[in-house]
């Protein structure tokens, strides 16, 4: 097996905000994110979080983004409450500069190039991994701030029992939060499967009251997972998964102000609203050759689904909608994966994929496919107190050709509790469909000749592990070079995207764990400097100050979990034509636990426990979206085990 390094895995990963694990749990954890296969987190020289199904099940999330935002180097932005659009920004990369993985596909739009994480169920993620940094060496297109993968099946991993669940709870704004589920082992199958239901009626999301912007916007989804495979023998085994998330999200902006748009009859009531659907599916096979070579293949699909309903209402009551509403993406993907454990302390990990995007929408694109072909690989080494890994891709697409990257990182054993490890990386971000082929609507056009943005991201990490407190600190500096922006053409009234700019994303992490008197604190603050290095502007939504703080402890029968979140201010729009700065905020959320035996459990989440009143975004307008006041979640849980 490949050889371990020296240093304590605890301060070799990014110890997340909300680990609960003890030490010795943490030298014997896995991780796959960070270099595509399952590797101790002890071999990881990357900077990881990760977030366990006992970390969810505590936290209780109000939705994924919320659980992710409070994770080192991550920042929430979301238009409204609950189901808004949500963007996760990973070291002040764009939500298109970063990976999202469900169950090792990648899910998104390809015509926006972003993945809507409002739409994906907090309550059907299992386990979640982050790797921060660019990994388009591995991962290819988008990587340029990191890696999100989620799992909806983490559970099936070494499980030797059989268990179900069921859990009812109810809040504020009259919000149901139902899920089911079962998963377990039977001779030598293994299987899952869960459903869920969340609905809201939501609150206002925006602070405008005119033009019929005065409602609540409610929310609703249902999401259906299912996993099953099975082991034909100790080295080869098949797995098939599939995942279904759909529903319907109001938004504000139903009445427009333009008296020659408004239905005849004004008192008719017109919701906007957007029925969205996330698909993924697959099947993977894993043969174990040898005791050098380790093999699978995958092949699957996704698909991102929505269809909206806007702007005013006829005669008859009947939606209408002024631009196109329906966005359609199919991605389908093949890898071929393989591992080679040369020796002892040496590994080569070498794979081919293989993607090809589809869109259909109402608007017209000129060109609605693609194709990419890709050839990818790691080399791993390690010696006593040395370890090295060198890994590069070349990505073929028809729509916008050739991109090779690579990465290095090497680290150093300073002493048995400290490691200094330094890495050097390019990326790149696939221009997305809307920004090639947007049909000409009259005021805006995509532009086929658009290249992709390019990155260099340079990292300095160093990592302590004493009997007290496990401390990182990690240093990077990303350059982007040939930033997509959609610039507005007063000469012609219309806006095309164009290469224009180039942004430095510069900052340090650092993140503790320690546990004191049986109490637990995980902690992490970033500074980051976020420049558009082109008009020496500060980019929008990107606060400078970020901290996230967790203490928590059992009881006996009871949990307590107090968290506190601060951000400092930002902007919604910051260029020589206007500015709106949104101020710094801090949140308190407190968690309360009660176990009434081996299977019932009695939950109580408590946000924003002082009611503050905070903005992460703006329209175009400079009007704040508001964010929810004081909300509760009561919740009970039923897990028999057999």
């Amino acid at each position: 097996m490949f050889k371990k390094l020296a240093l304590p895995a605890a301060i070799l990963a990014a110890a997340p905000v909300f680990a609960t694990e003890n030490t010795n749990d943490k030298i014997e954890e896995t991780v796959i994110v960070a270099s595509r296969v399952e590797t101790p987190v002890s071999q990881v020289l990357a900077p990881v979080t990760v977030i366990s199904k006992a970390d969810i099940e505590r936290i209780q999330p109000p939705s994924l983004g919320a659980l992710l935002d409070s994770t080192a180097g991550v920042n929430m932005v979301q238009s409204g409450g609950t189901g808004a659009q949500t963007s996760l920004l990973i070291r002040g990369s764009a939500t298109a500069q970063s990976v999202v993985l469900l169950d090792g596909l990648r899910v998104g739009s390809a015509t926006t190039g972003s993945t809507a994480y409002q739409y994906l169920d907090a309550n059907s993620i299992e386990r979640v991994e982050i790797v921060r940094g660019s990994r388009s060496s591995l991962y290819g297109a988008d990587a340029v701030g990191g890696v999100i993968q989620l799992f909806t099946n983490e559970g099936l991993r070494n499980q030797d029992y059989n268990q179900a669940y069921i859990k009812q709870g109810y809040g504020s704004h009259n919000t149901l939060n139902t899920a089911a589920g079962i998963q377990g082992q039977s001779n030598n199958t293994f299987y899952q499967a869960s459903a869920s239901h969340y609905e809201t009626e939501g609150f206002d999301s925006t602070a405008e009251k005119d033009n019929g912007n005065d409602d609540n916007e409610a929310f609703r989804n249902t999401t259906l997972s299912a996993a099953v495979g099975h082991h034909f023998s100790e080295d080869f085994s098949l797995k098939a998964t599939a995942y279904q998330s759909f529903g319907k999200s109001e938004f504000d902006n139903n009445k427009p102000s333009n008296p020659d748009w408004s239905p005849a009859d004004p008192s008719i009531a017109v919701n906007p609203y957007t029925d969205y659907q996330v698909t993924a599916t697959s099947l993977k096979a894993d043969w174990t050759v040898n005791s050098v070579w380790r093999t699978e293949a995958v092949i699957g699909a996704s698909k991102d689904e929505t269809t909206s309903k806007d702007a005013y209402a006829d005669d008859n009551n009947n939606l209408l909608s002024f631009y196109p509403s329906e966005f359609n993406t199919q991605r389908y993907f093949a890898n071929w994966l393989n591992e080679f454990t040369i020796t002892d302390n040496q590994r080569l990990i070498a794979g081919i994929d293989g993607q090809k995007d589809s869109v259909d929408s109402t608007a017209d694109f000129s060109e609605d496919e693609r194709d990419n072909v890709a050839v990818y690989g790691q080399y791993e080494i390690d010696f006593e107190r040395t370890h090295l890994a060198l890994s590069g891709r070349s990505d073929d697409n028809s729509a916008y050709g050739t991109n090779n990257t690579g990465q290095v990182d090497f680290g150093v054993d300073l002493s048995d509790n400290i490691n200094v490890v330094a890495s050097y990386g390019t990326a790149f971000r696939a221009p997305s469909f809307n920004d090639l082929y947007y049909p000409d609507d009259g005021s805006a056009v995509g532009n086929p000749d658009i290249k992709p943005e390019s990155s260099k991201n340079k990292e300095l990490s160093i990592r302590g592990h004493f009997d007290l407190v496990d401390v990182q600190v990690n240093l990077f500096h990303n350059e982007v070079d040939d930033l997509i922006e959609w610039v507005y053409n007063p000469n012609t009234y219309y806006s095309q995207p164009e290469n224009v700019s180039e942004a430095t994303l510069k900052g340090v992490e650092v993140v503790v764990s320690t546990e004191i008197a049986q109490w637990t604190l995980d902690a992490n603050y970033t500074h980051l400097s976020a420049t558009n290095e082109t008009t020496g502007y500060d980019l929008v939504q990107r606060p400078e100050h970020s901290a996230d703080f967790d203490l928590h402890r059992d009881f006996g029968q009871w949990s307590v979990s107090l968290m506190q979140q601060i951000r400092s201010s930002s902007y919604s729009k910051n260029d020589q034509y206007a500015t709106n700065e949104l101020a710094g905020y801090g949140l308190t959320h407190l968690r309360l636990g009660y176990a009434v035996n081996s299977e019932w459990q009695v939950t109580a989440a408590l946000n924003n426990l002082f009611d503050k009143e905070y903005f992460t975004n703006a329209d175009y307008n400079n009007i704040n979206y508001n964010n929810d006041g004081f909300n509760t979640m009561l919740s009970v849980a039923y897990t028999p085990s057999w």
